[in-house]
């Protein structure tokens, strides 16, 4: 059994116990809880709930549980300008002021705003 219906690489053998005893809060808060074992921008980012980032979108991307998604960064970031959200820095991000691409994104965000009437 796993905790996730992408990613196959943290299971629950259910041959060893029970379906209830694999279903406990206890088991999910093995998964839940692992922590990163290197710092990346998402680490320090405030915005992380409107990503969508997941060690199985990594995995996808990129075969590395804990890289960086660039298109789930970037939806995250305009998800956050369109209704004008502070989006504090956090390294070296491409979307955030300092970043190459902020301008464009500021450019979308104002596109959306007036198309939303924010």
């Amino acid at each position: 059994m796993t905790i996730c219906v992408i990613s196959h690489h943290d299971d629950y053998n259910l041959r060893d116990t029970s379906f209830a005893e694999g279903m406990e809060p206890a088991v999910f808060a093995i998964f839940r809880e692992t922590p990163r074992t290197r710092q990346t921008i998402c680490s320090r980012c405030q915005i992380q709930t409107l990503c969508g980032m997941c060690p199985a979108n990594g995995e996808l991307e990129s075969g590395d549980a804990e890289a960086p998604v660039d298109f789930l960064c970037q939806v995250a970031h305009l998800r956050a300008y369109t209704p004008r959200v502070s989006v504090p820095e956090h390294g070296d991000c491409p979307c955030c002021s300092s970043g190459v691409i902020f301008l464009i994104f500021q450019e979308s965000a104002k596109r959306l705003q007036e198309a939303l009437q924010y």
